[in-house]
């Protein structure tokens, strides 16, 4: 298997997770992000960002806000030569119940239809279970856990089979798909 596309969640996976981030000078990568991020990239992997917003649907921030966040996060990218292909997120509360909201697939399906995507080759990392078992119900190849941000806790919290791999980051993840073999 050969992993042409990577699927990321945001906070708590590639930045510092800050509870409803709305302010982009507050944008923090966290440690060896850039590092694994960067290896993907000169694999040839396309990074997308999947991630649920609730802030929006709660009236914390706004979408403007979340755009502002988001550009701030890629322009930080991009001073690392680390280019985000796409970012989906879903701006409801869980209390919406609307289909795009992770473990549901509509993220994935739009992108998907976008950019001819193949679900065989294409992998899911996050700290939240939710984010795993949008990739399962996607039917990915690999659906990986990352320790930072809620992964030590939805470690904990289980269960332990939804989680093809488990990485100490974004760099470790890398490694592990490496030495698998996968890229």
């Amino acid at each position: 298997m050969k992993i042409k596309n990577l699927f990321l969640d945001r906070d708590g996976t590639i930045i510092v997770e800050k509870h409803y981030l709305k302010d982009p000078d507050e944008v923090e990568l966290l440690p060896n992000a850039v590092d694994g991020l960067k290896k993907f990239v000169e694999k040839g992997v396309n990074l997308f960002i999947v991630t649920n917003q609730s802030g929006i649907g709660r009236g914390y921030f706004s979408v403007q806000d979340l755009y502002k966040v988001n550009k701030r996060l890629c322009d930080i990218l991009s001073l690392y030569h680390v280019q985000i292909k796409d970012i989906e997120f879903c701006p409801h509360s869980p209390d919406d119940n609307c289909r795009c909201r992770k473990p549901k697939t509509y993220m994935w399906e739009k992108l998907q239809k976008k950019y001819n995507l193949i679900s065989h080759e294409t992998v899911v990392i996050g700290d939240k279970l939710s984010d795993v078992l949008m990739g399962r119900n996607a039917g990915f190849i690999l659906n990986a856990l990352v320790l930072t941000g809620y992964g030590e806790y939805s470690l904990k919290k289980g269960p332990i089979d939804c989680f093809d791999l488990i990485a100490k980051d974004l760099l470790d993840f890398y490694y592990l798909l490496e030495n698998r073999g996968c890229l």
